[in-house]
């Protein structure tokens, strides 16, 4: 239990206040039905307890009583300022996702996710971590209760709610806009509303070229951590590269800045692309009949192309594993290869498929794979592919695997309010010689439908050779300004979604 020493300080951090932190320190704080902390609040600080560190530019693990922390950037980079958002179970963690876990007084997570924020960082003439603050909020089995942390180690450095934005992706249609969601986060609750302001600036991106310029204010109720900055991506079928723009925070109120200003990278699906997109039909056993889209680097690949079988491993958490083989005796080239069986199992004269992750596998397997293109020397990869597992006819696993290559995919677009309806726009990009099928709903938001506007959902066809169709829903009277509500998407087979979400901003 937390020894009375620590009392007078947890009074002022845990309220609100602001304490100044000792040169090493750790305080955690757990709501209740949090499993590891167990609603319970703890303070350790040297030197009456010890601390050991082991830090590098890619880690940072830390031991304490009976507590031990782990902190990791992404694969491939090494620790900076910043807010590392989506922080899943360290060791087990994605090529593009951060790691944490925070474990003690004899529990620990089986899957963690959460965020952690680096708000002070020193290093050595050789890149050793020599003084590091940084705060984090964990939620175990995906939990809503949280366990809050604040670690300072060597520095000289407050301690207390900040608020922070976080470096984003942001997806790019192919004709109107469509939104951007950047977290913006509060490094724990605070016992009083917390607010800030935000606005875009220009870097390689341009705003009206490439994003609407956009500013506004962001708000924290009482006990919230985080909100999101809403800024319009426009779409077009023009093929851009290296795009970003900032977004600079300011005038906060109820709490300091942390990371005041983050990058937000805009992906192009139109050119060259690293992707793995999936759509799992209900009763598929693999997905959970949920769609699937990664887009990563070509280093966070495992890849082995021959003429005799392409082999693709994306890793933790999901560890995908997809593996596409032509009949024994012929080679992997370009064309459909139709009855294909799991993967290695098959008959000689039977091409081989197997894609499974997530901890899940198929005993049984068939399905059919068309290669579109492959060039073993300059590790160019494209295929779609759809699986059927262990017979079961009512969920299929529909995907699509580019390595270097241009994607085929379905968008949908901010709505446009015109004449009593919001009308929003499907694409397909490039467009198909077939039709091409996508199933539409319309989900609330700050719009209620009944009230502002009248619920649609159904099948939408997008013509063969088309670029794009329409859908029309109904507004109801007038409706107050600043509600919003959205369309969704959801791909029924190929191409699989690239925006699967736009908003109609009343």
């Amino acid at each position: 239990m937390l020894s009375l020493r620590y009392l007078p300080l947890l009074i002022l951090l845990f309220t609100g206040g602001i304490a100044q932190a000792t040169s090493t320190a750790l305080y955690l704080q757990s709501q209740g039905g949090d499993f590891v902390g167990q609603g319970n609040d703890y303070a350790y600080v040297a030197p009456t307890d010890t601390f050991q560190v082991i830090s590098s530019a890619s880690g940072i693990q830390v031991f304490v009583q009976s507590w031990m922390l782990n902190f990791t950037p992404s694969t491939g980079k090494t620790f900076a300022k910043g807010v590392y958002e989506n922080a899943q179970s360290f060791p087990f963690t994605g090529p593009s996702t951060p790691g944490m876990s925070v474990s003690g007084i004899g529990r620990s997570c089986d899957r963690v996710t959460g965020r952690f924020e680096i708000f002070d960082l020193k290093t050595d003439s050789s890149g050793n971590i020599t003084s590091f603050a940084l705060q984090f909020e964990q939620h175990c089995e995906g939990a809503a209760p949280a366990l809050f942390g604040q670690l300072v180690y060597n520095a000289d450095k407050q301690i207390g709610p900040r608020v922070s934005i976080a470096a984003a992706s942001a997806l790019k249609g192919d004709t109107g806009t469509a939104d951007a969601l950047i977290a913006v986060s509060l490094s724990r609750p605070s016992h009083d509303p917390v607010s800030v302001s935000y606005a875009t600036v220009d870097g390689t991106a341009q705003a009206g070229r490439d994003y609407v310029a956009t500013q506004g204010i962001v708000t924290f109720p009482r006990g919230a951590t985080t909100q999101y900055a809403t800024v319009p991506i426009i779409g077009n079928r023009v093929v851009t590269k290296g795009s970003a723009f900032k977004i600079e925070l300011s005038t906060p109120e109820n709490a300091p800045l942390g990371i005041g200003s983050a990058r937000v990278t805009i992906t192009d699906p139109n050119g060259p692309l690293t992707v793995l997109a999936m759509n799992s039909q209900p009763g598929d056993p693999l997905g959970g009949g949920v769609p699937w889209l990664e887009t990563v680097s070509y280093t966070s690949f495992n890849t082995s192309l021959t003429t005799s079988l392409a082999a693709i491993n994306l890793g933790w958490p999901d560890m995908w594993a997809l593996y596409f083989a032509p009949p024994s005796g012929t080679t992997l080239s370009p064309g459909f290869y139709a009855n294909a069986q799991r993967y290695p199992f098959q008959p000689a004269n039977v091409p081989g498929l197997s894609v499974y992750g997530d901890g899940v596998g198929c005993n049984t397997i068939t399905g059919s794979f068309a290669i579109n293109d492959i060039s073993i020397p300059h590790e160019k990869f494209s295929a779609d592919f759809e699986q059927d597992c262990d017979g079961i006819s009512s969920g299929d696993l529909f995907g699509s695997i580019r390595i270097n290559e241009v994607l085929q995919q379905i968008s949908i677009t901010n709505a446009v309010i015109t004449n009593g309806n919001a009308d929003f726009t499907i694409t397909v990009n490039p467009a198909s010689p077939y039709p091409v099928y996508a199933y539409f709903s319309t989900v609330d938001g700050t719009a209620t439908a009944g009230v502002n506007y009248t619920a649609a959902s159904g099948l939408v066809k997008i013509p063969a050779a088309s670029a794009e169709t329409k859908v029309h829903v109904k507004l109801i009277g007038k409706p107050p300004r600043g509600k919003v509500f959205y369309g969704v998407i959801e791909a029924t087979s190929l191409p699989p979604v690239w925006i699967s979400a736009g908003a109609a901003h009343l």
